[in-house]
């Protein structure tokens, strides 16, 4: 058997460093897979390594993997027919295909990259990959439509059966969690809470998470400013202190606003459903391979009035949030256990 090797950035703290680890240790490690985090310097010599053994590759890839995606390009530029991907930020491997530090020369080749699609540019090489794994169903149409591709598969993302959290009373509090960022709707997350607050005074709202770029920071100080009654914000915290703060609330508040170019996996979503809570989201991106509104969590509908009502009455009315909670629960454990997952990948790698 080739050696296999699991390429993926491992040690960072980000959402496809945790979904890699998970995925070796309930995928890929019992079917042959090393871990491999390659490193910018090594790459040529990793890849020249991988193809004298006759190595096969699996890479998670997000549009912002660099190493990752360096090592793809280098193995397919020698010749090797034994990679597949994990998309993270479907249609693209690479966003956007040719990057300048300059914001204008960037948003020009943005434009270039998604509606004039590099006139070809790229594609050939993608042409080379032997499979391609999308963790939504949309993302996967996304990427066979833009492409024509028939080797894209939909996988359900893995979730650790020993993270999925029975529901358990909770008080009647909001918690918005995650890197923050303009895109991620905490300003509305913390008005809609300021509303909620007129019909349920003593309901407090908890932000984990902290900024990561200067505009992000700039933004976050200017909600911290205007959003303080109720309100506590704790940055990045660890583990512990994170569960902590899920054990405070019955909601997890996500307005996440759709992205233009890519349709990611919410892992956010996600982590907040498997630890037994009611998510309120928007219907962006693929939020709703997971959220099916009245089962398994709610969709916001963008209107502050029937929204605010909704948030009101779930936080009154403890069985029916803890109905939800339940429904969110089993379907994790029903669509997203190793068993699952791993049954899915088989049947593609034997087509």
């Amino acid at each position: 058997m080739p050696n296999r090797y699991h390429v993926a950035s491992f040690s960072r703290h980000t959402g496809i460093s945790r979904y890699a680890a998970d995925f070796h240790e309930l995928i890929l490690r019992s079917r042959g897979y090393e871990r491999l985090e390659p490193q910018g310097t090594m790459i040529g010599a990793i890849a020249d390594e991988i193809v004298a053994g006759g190595g096969e590759v699996h890479a998670q890839v997000g549009v912002n993997e660099g190493s990752e995606i360096a090592l793809v390009y280098a193995l397919l530029s020698r010749g090797c027919r034994s990679v597949d991907v994990t998309l993270h930020d479907p249609p693209f491997l690479r966003w956007p295909h040719f990057k300048f530090r300059n914001r204008q020369l960037s948003t020009v080749s943005k434009f270039f990259h998604l509606y004039l699609r590099n006139l070809g540019i790229g594609t050939a090489e993608l042409r080379r990959i032997r499979r391609f794994f999308v963790l939504t169903e949309k993302g996967r149409d996304t990427v066979q439509r833009r492409y024509g591709f028939t080797n894209v598969h939909y996988i359900p993302f893995v979730m650790p059966v020993e993270r999925i959290q029975d529901p358990v009373p909770s008080p009647p509090n909001l918690l918005f969690f995650g890197f923050i960022a303009a895109n991620k709707g905490l300003d509305q997350a913390l008005e809609l809470h300021s509303r909620v607050l007129a019909a349920l005074p003593s309901t407090r709202f908890f932000v984990v998470g902290d900024a990561i770029e200067p505009v992000g920071a700039a933004y976050l100080a200017d909600l911290k400013c205007r959003y303080t009654t109720n309100v506590e914000y704790c940055g990045f915290v660890e583990e512990a202190e994170l569960q902590a703060a899920f054990s405070r609330s019955t909601v997890v508040l996500l307005p996440f606003r759709a992205y233009h170019s890519v349709i990611p996996a919410s892992a956010s979503v996600l982590g907040a459903m498997a630890r037994g809570k009611v998510v309120f989201t928007t219907n962006a991106n693929a939020v709703t391979q997971f959220i099916s509104a009245g089962r398994t969590g709610c969709l916001l509908s963008g209107s502050r009035d029937h929204d605010v009502r909704a948030l009101v009455d779930m936080l009154s009315q403890p069985a029916e949030a803890h109905r939800i909670a339940r429904g969110a629960v089993e379907y994790l454990r029903n669509a997203h256990s190793a068993d699952v997952v791993g049954h899915v990948y088989d049947e593609a790698c034997a087509r």
